[in-house]
């Protein structure tokens, strides 16, 4: 499914995990940070979002559809 700011579930805390473990670190500490990641799309995990999507060429929308998930690795 395509993720978006509000959502909530078990693919979004998947999705802060592989973002927290590739370099677009959700929060340096506390919630969202690397071992505490939710299962909230809230306003940090858009800001990293938007960062992998800008690193990849992708249009930085903040939203995690099938263009930016064809580029985890």
């Amino acid at each position: 499914r395509t993720l978006k700011y509000g959502m909530q579930g078990d693919d979004v805390k998947q999705f802060q995990i592989y973002l927290n473990n590739h370099g677009y670190t959700i929060s340096l500490t506390g919630v969202g940070s690397k071992g505490y990641e939710t299962n909230f799309f809230g306003s940090l995990t858009k800001q990293a979002v938007i960062k992998f999507q800008k690193s990849n060429n992708l249009t930085a929308d903040g939203i995690v559809g099938p263009a930016t998930k064809n580029f985890i690795r």
